[in-house]
């Protein structure tokens, strides 16, 4: 029997432990909060009586009027193995609808078919829903076989083709977020410079030049005196790289944004080696490069009318015989010294030599990204990302940020605090002030984009969730910043096409 007029299911990656149950579903709904709340829609239909006893068990749960919360009840074997429901606020927004499904499809007894039904009003609350259902089905399988959702079906009311684009949609960039994810988890024994490197070629030959790609080995990084990358990845058995991915926007794109991502395949501080506690998670250092590979293969697909150019920033921090040494001057692209007095502030380093390259094509705005200073955890704590740099392109990220649903926060960039790079010996050095070090981390970068409109998004506790599970976030990787970079270039095409009008 059908339970529904219109459904629309996408499938996820296959690799999953078989599980004996799947072929009942699992059935999750979401209800808003109120006196009476009510279960009816179409995963019902023919199961009126079920939603009617589902309706009074609800109401006796503890906290069934509070968002967030889930309660889980048994129901006829022919519609559904088990039933989740969870509370939505009366008035949800896209954030409560990405949250609500995320964190019902992200427990550990849901896998195999998920029939998912939640209340929606328009397609843009629809695609909330079905990203926050694959963001919540994401398990981390690359190295520990579980139990996996296989397929999700959303009940869906309205017109076939929008509702297809939505889910479509949806599923893209969720499935972009959780390529970071999985990048990000990955272990730096695998994913070294040299596995981002065939990722460039991969990329190369299976997109049919709808992204460009160019690779800077350590020849080419020494003649355009790339000094940051050469010096980071000195240490390492394998050498460092640039890459650098172009979306060109298709024949009249409006606009050139360059997006810069820090791609420290793993960080161990170098001379100015980490503690034993500091190297854990060293492997996400990684998650700025990760998270603009994504954004423009995503703007590719998307067809944008933006030219998007990424640069990665790719290196290994170890410690060896070769490894640069505290007190080391290096050369960077623009011509400017720098005195390394910390080897554990590499990220900067590298990102130093991206924004010198990225700044010489004339980009209308260029954003880099980066786990970058532990004193962004400290000063904004592990889920929202600082932004500093030029007050136009800081106000236009952070509005993307609130529409995308991702926290954010601009901040100052004090000229006090540009005096403690002074070196004696150079034209600056890559560590400064213990105080602010966000902001000093931001300071360092500024000096290597000239006039360049610019915005330095600071990741370092977004990226990854060391804490507890929470919505759609696992432990680990979480994807942070694809959506808040893909909307910003979302926001430019829709000015770009609006202009017109306005100018009439």
């Amino acid at each position: 029997m059908r339970r529904c007029g219109a459904s629309a299911t996408f499938e996820g990656m296959s690799n999953h432990v078989p599980d004996t149950e799947e072929l009942s579903p699992i059935l999750v709904l979401g209800y808003k909060v109120a006196e009476n709340p009510q279960l009816s829609g179409p995963a019902f239909q023919g199961y009126e009586a079920t939603a009617t006893e589902l309706n009074t068990a609800i109401k006796a749960m503890p906290d069934y009027d509070k968002p967030g919360t889930m309660s889980v009840f048994a129901v006829p074997q022919e519609l559904a193995r088990r039933c989740i429901a969870i509370a939505l606020p009366a008035e949800p927004s896209l954030a409560d609808l990405r949250e609500a499904a995320g964190q019902a499809l992200r427990r550990k007894d849901v896998s195999g078919k998920v029939l998912l039904q939640m209340p929606y009003q328009n397609m843009e609350e629809l695609q909330a829903i079905v990203e926050g259902a694959n963001l919540g089905r994401y398990r981390p399988t690359l190295f520990k076989k579980q139990p996996e959702i296989t397929a999700i079906e959303v009940f869906t009311e309205g017109e076939e083709e929008a509702t297809a684009q939505a889910i479509a949609a949806a599923e893209r960039l969720a499935s972009a977020q959780n390529m970071v994810r999985d990048l990000v988890n990955m272990p730096g024994s695998y994913l070294n410079p040299e596995f981002f490197y065939t990722i460039s070629e991969i990329l190369d030959e299976e997109t049919d030049d709808e992204i460009s790609v160019k690779t800077w080995n350590v020849e080419d990084l020494l003649e355009d005196d790339c000094g940051g990358l050469i010096g980071v990845g000195a240490g390492s058995q394998f050498p460092p790289c640039l890459i650098r991915l172009e979306w060109a926007g298709g024949e009249n794109p409006q606009g050139h944004v360059a997006l810069v991502g820090k791609g420290i395949t793993y960080d161990s501080g170098g001379m100015s080696l980490k503690p034993s506690q500091g190297l854990v998670s060293m492997k996400s250092d990684m998650a700025g490069a990760a998270t603009v590979m994504e954004t423009v293969r995503l703007a590719a697909a998307r067809k944008m009318p933006v030219r998007v150019t990424a640069w990665l920033a790719v290196a290994e921090n170890m410690l060896s015989s070769t490894a640069q040494r505290v007190d080391d001057i290096i050369t960077m692209p623009n011509g400017k010294t720098v005195e390394v007095n910390n080897t554990d502030a590499e990220g900067r380093l590298v990102l130093a030599d991206a924004l010198c390259l990225a700044v010489r094509e004339e980009p209308d705005a260029v954003i880099d990204i980066a786990t970058l200073t532990g004193a962004q955890i400290a000063a904004l704590g592990s889920r929202t990302a600082g932004l500093m740099g030029s007050d136009e392109v800081v106000d236009a990220v952070f509005e993307a940020s609130q529409q995308a649903g991702e926290s954010a926060w601009p901040m100052p960039l004090p000229n006090h605090l540009r005096k403690s790079l002074d070196s004696e010996v150079a034209d600056l050095q890559n560590s400064g002030s213990r105080y602010g070090g966000m902001l000093v981390g931001g300071l360092f970068l500024k000096e290597f984009v000239g006039d360049t409109p610019w915005c330095h998004i600071d990741i370092a506790g977004p990226s990854f969730n060391s804490e507890e599970p929470w919505g759609y976030t696992p432990k680990g990787g979480t994807g942070y910043g694809v959506r808040t970079l893909i909307t910003y270039l979302e926001n430019i095409a829709k000015k770009s096409a609006a202009a017109p009008a306005e100018n009439k």
